[in-house]
């Protein structure tokens, strides 16, 4: 809604946000009373919720959303270890990084170290994401969880928490990456035959994933499996009007009907065609992000004063930079994917020296940079 400046959106989302933030309980808890009361894995529709909250607050800047985070984790209903629980370590962290309460960094860090696993997979442990073992796990959850050790990295600064997520998805595109470019996942991950497939849940989930690799990694392979997952897997699961999906997709499959579905989990059945709701809610929330995942990711700070163009469309970006924090606009006019040529205007009011940083896709081979209609004469 935000993405598209679409009021409609935004009122439709708000009017949740709003009655959950107007009534916590006396300890600070957020939502329905059921979910505190149930200390096994229900606290993930936490960590998805106040997903939404976060982006809520990076548009609008409600002074209401972190505070009442901070207060929700504080009462400490929850150890929040327990299956994809731990999937709350994300807004802890994103929660600390906007108060700096170290006690809420302490409740991250302890739920990672005592996470128990869904389904007993050593998958998503940091002692399984290290090793060379084939990673066993379901597909969404693997990614829901492998990705909080690359938020961790962030604030611990441990090695072993970024060289454990890159290690797992190593493996992952080692044995169960698919053509599309998103990994297989039936509910549970599956090899990489071309007759595997995946849940469209999948897809926004693996880029979300991703995304945190490349902010963590700084290194631009991230970026180029997000766009490869969002401009293949994702609308080829999806009709174009995004009214209905495939509950299970496949790069190779030819025929989508109410029995078309090959694989071993609900086999003969009809998940494979294209629905408004094919079996599982969860797809059907879900389907709507992978391409605001991938807008999400365009545009990142180096950290230095600098601008980095890791995912490319059009767009236009206002940011300080520089040492002196000056203002300047970026618009990026381009057709990719459907052109390779991309040209950046850079607007300013005073003369500012700041980094630039263009993202090769690893699939270019010959890239050509111009500066002003000249071509920059620096080896590539």
């Amino acid at each position: 809604g935000h993405l598209l400046d679409d009021s409609a959106l935004i009122e439709k989302a708000k009017r949740h946000i709003d009655h959950v933030l107007e009534h916590p309980d006396s300890d600070g808890y957020l939502g329905p009373k059921h979910l505190k009361e149930n200390l096994w894995w229900y606290r993930w529709p936490h960590a998805v919720f106040f997903r939404a909250l976060m982006a809520h607050h990076s548009a609008t800047g409600d002074r209401r959303i972190v505070p009442a985070l901070a207060r929700h984790y504080l009462s400490e209903t929850s150890p929040h270890t327990g299956r994809r629980d731990i999937c709350n370590i994300e807004a802890m962290l994103w929660t600390y990084e906007r108060t700096g309460d170290r006690r809420l960094l302490d409740l991250a860090v302890k739920a990672f170290e005592n996470y128990d696993p869904m389904f007993h997979s050593n998958s998503t442990t940091l002692e399984g994401m290290l090793s060379d073992e084939r990673i066993d796990e379901h597909g969404v959850t693997f990614n829901e969880v492998c990705k909080l050790s690359a938020i961790l990295y962030g604030y611990t600064g441990k090695k072993e928490h970024l060289q454990a997520p890159v290690n797992a998805y190593r493996k992952l595109e080692r044995d169960q990456v698919l053509i599309d470019g998103v990994c297989s996942g039936c509910e549970s991950l599956q090899g990489n035959d071309p007759l595997d497939s995946h849940e469209t849940c999948c897809v926004p989930d693996y880029t979300w994933a991703l995304g945190y690799l490349l902010m963590a990694s700084g290194e631009a392979e991230y970026a180029d499996k997000i766009e490869r997952a969002c401009f293949n897997g994702g609308p080829g699961g999806v009709k174009s009007d995004f009214k209905s999906f495939q509950y299970n997709s496949c790069g190779n499959q030819v025929i989508l009907d109410r029995h078309s579905n090959h694989n071993y989990f609900m086999r003969g059945n009809d998940s494979m065609r294209y629905g408004p709701n094919p079996h599982t809610e969860c797809c059907t929330g879900n389907v709507n992000r992978f391409m605001p995942n991938y807008v999400a990711r365009m545009w990142m700070e180096d950290g230095r004063g600098g601008l980095v163009a890791s995912l490319y469309g059009p767009s236009r970006i206002t940011a300080r930079v520089g040492q002196s924090q000056q203002e300047v606009t970026v618009v990026e006019e381009t057709s990719y994917p459907f052109a390779e040529s991309i040209e950046f205007q850079i607007r300013t009011a005073e003369p500012v020296r700041f980094p630039l940083w263009l993202r090769i896709p690893g699939w270019c081979r010959n890239p050509e940079i111009m500066v002003n209609g000249q071509p920059l004469n620096r080896r590539l």
